[in-house]
């Protein structure tokens, strides 16, 4: 029997890795202007830019000429670019920024002619659970994937955490086939590789092979060594082709196909790299923060500007923070794992996205709220809530006076002309610089107060305070205060050092009864031999845990703090053979303020951690009271329940590689105990957890570092070879002072109260001084909990509004939303914002309900009339 066999022509670039960007576009240059020559004289060659359209944006800032012949290959179907902007790591990334990736990609497909786009995934480090609905609903049908599956055949639907089905094909061998870029061609190893494809296809389906690999461009011999194969056996026969093509010859076969379900990150046909979760967790960090800026605080606040009819317009501005950001999101960038270089050149990328963003923002707010950059800024005081619940808690509020005023004391106002509850935490006299297009450069004395304040301000609204000068406040009613000197409290939970045990206990207040909950909070550190892509524990690896060294408690009166200073001697490095850690200790010293509010359940952590050792791993521990305990944790649009893992030895075969006992997660973690005794945790730049036993108890491990010297080593134990070229990256090692922001409430079991909590922290309210009088409009009423904002922004190309909700519930349920503003339309469309449904939308007045799956997507789209 003759096997058709399809081979579409690529190269895979990634645009910095062993190399740095600017060296590895030198070679673009070559490649791309080479493959330009030799399509225009061979009209039937079709070849594939990697689906990422940087790569297209990358060559024509060095040869803007070639823009033409460019685009006539691309429409002409020569030359395929897209759907993405850039191939990013899928865990690493929010599920919004996949999305600002895809909607650059297309922009940019299109405009340069691109006709066709499938969901291209040839190199991630595993895949997303609900990957299958996002591509799905962005008509981004089949997938076409490598690493995290090991499937009976490398055709199959891939499954959504909402049921949704995507076809989706298996590279079987991978992407990388470099036989065609061989001399002489190797014929034996050829068929078999071709024999590893045919017997994971479905009979009687014709076979796809990736022709090409990293960094490669046309193969010099492609046309004779191909009609070689084809004339020296008949099992085989070759044919060059689009995967569009083989996608139509594909409709023509019938076939049984089994489904795979959720998260893909089988690690049994290929290496998931789970070590880069947590490497350079500053490059995280980062980046979780611009994510942040960018969705939380940025859109809506140009989408409230873009309703009042501001005549500005940021889109453009907006659309560059997001492609400097997005530039940092490539698996080889973000998860840390090229050469220090690399790394040193995606800080001014961050920093130029952040920069953006703070301007934006600073400048939404100051028309919002008619601020007034020179002299008082104003006598308002505006707390906007851009989230979905309502935010009950305490803001730290920054004041601002001339010096001239000669202010030392006041009263804030409420609505009604009430007067309400702060406490001033410092005053400082300074000086600031104004300098705008408007204004000439110059001085001028401020006097600055840093406030706490207690607010409760309605979602995706805000709340005005009138700022009275020279009046005295309301005295403070004073915090509850427990009668214990190493413990502090408030309403809702305790937290007690345990000096005996050297660990913190954390309880819950029900009936008046004090229950504890979990305990801990505990710093441990081990070894690690391993590299920028895996964990890998050396054969001598005793753990240690770090001691509380002192503690001091600062009691206020709308805040109470812990403060903990943790102490020890680390290994300095790995004994030369990497066996064992090294005799030589260095000090390692933790600082950690644990800060509880008057009105606020949560407990918020930060701490600081002195890293001066090398080759090592840290991690902090919560140990539950009760077991056994069950775990969810986000990830992008979505969360899915995590197991402990079950013993399995470290050391594994030469190709093979030992599943991770860690998983990942978006930003929180939530966790059941018995009687109810859970409780969610959400962090900021940390994406690394493990559940596991310390002292006999269920624990919660999250990885605060990994420090590792190297790109890739082929001498690990959870690992049987390497991951990329044998290259020292002594910045890795993370040395310094890195600082760690998260937070914790003792919820219980309820997912809605716990997602209520992480709703408010995802979306911390904006506070700004300005001269507006008035409330800002208010936009939306969320009626049914466990219901996520995503996003909140203006359509990229109407006069829209694009309001995308999430079921985060193992459930269906009843969405229902009420629009605070008047509008002409509501209909749903999807993540590209290319379509207009209907069906199941119920609209009735300014209420919206529609029956939405557990962990669906909806994006809904509004024409609005003026707000203001």
């Amino acid at each position: 029997m003759n096997k058709q066999v399809y081979l579409y022509l690529h190269t895979h670039w990634d645009r910095e890795w062993y190399r740095s960007f600017e060296s590895y576009r030198f070679r673009l240059c070559q490649v791309v202007r080479a493959l330009l020559d030799t399509l225009e004289q061979d009209p039937q060659r079709v070849f594939m830019l990697d689906g990422q359209t940087a790569v297209v944006e990358d060559f024509l800032e060095v040869y803007p000429q070639e823009e033409a012949r460019l685009m006539r290959m691309i429409a002409s179907g020569q030359l395929e670019v897209g759907p993405w902007y850039v191939l990013p790591d899928e865990f690493l990334v929010s599920g919004e920024a996949l999305i600002r990736n895809l909607l650059l990609g297309r922009e940019q497909s299109q405009a340069w002619g691109q006709k066709t786009a499938f969901g291209y995934l040839p190199d991630m480090f595993g895949h997303l659970a609900q990957m299958p609905q996002l591509l799905k609903k962005s008509g981004l049908e089949p997938a076409i994937l490598w690493r995290g599956v090991r499937p009976s055949r490398n055709i199959f639907f891939w499954s959504a955490l909402d049921g949704s089905s995507l076809t989706t094909l298996h590279l079987t061998k991978g992407y990388y086939m470099d036989a065609f870029h061989t001399t002489p061609f190797p014929e034996e190893s050829f068929k078999n590789f071709l024999k590893g494809i045919e017997d994971a296809t479905p009979v009687p389906a014709p076979l796809l092979m990736p022709v090409g690999g990293d960094h490669l461009g046309l193969p010099l011999n492609f046309e004779a060594d191909l009609e070689a194969f084809n004339s020296a056996q008949s099992w085989y026969t070759l044919k060059p082709a689009s995967i569009g093509t083989y996608l139509k010859e594909l409709e023509k076969f019938n076939f049984s196909i089994e489904t795979v379900h959720g998260e893909l990150r089988n690690c049994e046909s290929a290496y998931i790299l789970p070590g880069v979760l947590s490497t350079r967790r500053y490059l995280k960090q980062f980046n979780d923060r611009i994510q942040n800026l960018l969705t939380t605080e940025v859109e809506p606040l140009l989408l409230w500007n873009w309703l009042k009819n501001s005549p500005s317009d940021p889109a453009a501005v907006l659309k560059q923070a997001w492609k400097h950001l997005l530039k940092n999101h490539p698996h080889d960038s973000i998860c840390g794992c090229s050469i220090d270089e690399v790394h040193q050149d995606m800080l001014p990328r961050f920093r130029a996205a952040e920069s953006l963003g703070q301007e934006l923002k600073n400048s939404a707010l100051n028309e919002l709220v008619q601020t007034s950059l020179c002299g008082e800024k104003g006598e308002y005081l505006h707390l906007i809530n851009a989230g979905p619940v309502d935010y009950q808690g305490c803001l730290a509020v920054s004041l601002e006076f001339p010096a001239e005023m000669e202010m030392q004391s006041f009263s804030l106002l409420d609505p009604t002309g009430n007067p309400l509850v702060y406490e001033i935490l410092e005053r400082v006299k300074a000086e600031k610089f104004v300098a705008e297009p408007d204004i000439l450069p110059h001085w001028e004395e401020i006097v600055r107060y840093e406030c706490l304040l207690t607010a409760d301000i309605p979602a995706f609204s805000s709340r005005v305070i009138k700022i009275n000068p020279h009046q005295t406040a309301l005295p403070l009613p004073g915090m509850r205060k427990s009668a214990e000197p190493c413990a502090i409290e408030n309403a809702w939970c305790r937290v007690r050092l345990d000096s005996e045990k050297g660990q913190l206990q954390f309880y819950r207040q029900e009936n008046h009864t004090w229950i504890r909950v979990l305990e801990g909070h505990l710093f441990v550190d081990e070894g690690d031999a391993g590299d920028s892509y895996t964990f890998s524990p050396p054969q001598d690896n005793p753990r240690q845990t770090l001691h509380i060294q002192e503690f001091q408690v600062e009691k206020q009166g709308l805040s109470q703090t812990l403060h903990i200073t943790y102490f020890g001697f680390l290994p300095a490095q790995l004994r030369e053979d990497r066996q064992s850690r090294s005799g030589v200790n260095v000090p390692c010293k933790i600082q950690t303020r644990i800060r509880l509010y008057a009105n606020d359940p949560g407990l918020y952590f930060t701490s600081w951690v002195q890293n001066q050792a090398r080759d090592h791993r840290l991690r902090l521990l919560f140990k539950s009271q009760l077991g056994p305990i069950r775990c969810w944790s986000s990830t992008a649009f979505g969360a899915l329940e995590r197991q402990m893992s079950p013993p399995r030895a470290l050391d594994v075969l030469p190709g093979k590689e030992r599943p991770a006992d860690t998983f990942p997660f978006d930003d929180w973690i939530h966790i059941h105990g018995p009687e109810d005794l859970g409780y969610v945790v959400h962090t900021e730049g940390l994406h690394e957890a493990e559940l596991m036993s310390w002292e006999g108890k269920p624990t919660l491990a999250l990885t605060f570092l990994r420090a590792v010297g190297w790109l890739s080593r082929d001498d690990l134990r959870t690992r049987g070879g390497g991951a990329g070229p044998r290259m020292k990256t002594p910045e890795a090692q993370c040395l310094g002072e890195h600082r760690y922001d998260y937070r914790l409430a003792l919820s219980g079991n309820s997912r809605k109260a716990a997602l209520k909590q992480v709703f408010q922290w995802q979306h911390p309210p904006l506070v700004t001084q300005g001269q507006r009088e008035s409330e800002l409009p208010g936009l939306f009423r969320i009626k049914t909990e466990g219901i996520a904002l995503s996003c909140l922004k203006k359509a990229e190309h109407e006069q829209a509004i694009i309001f995308r909700l999430v079921n985060l519930l193992e459930h269906p349920v009843k969405l229902a939303f009420e629009i605070l503003f008047k509008f002409d339309s509501v209909v749903l469309t999807d993540p590209l914002e290319t379509q207009e449904l209907t069906e199941g939308l119920s609209i009735s007045d300014q209420a919206v309900e529609i029956l939405t799956q557990p962990f669906e997507i909806l994006t809904f789209k509004i024409l609005p009339q003026s707000v203001e």
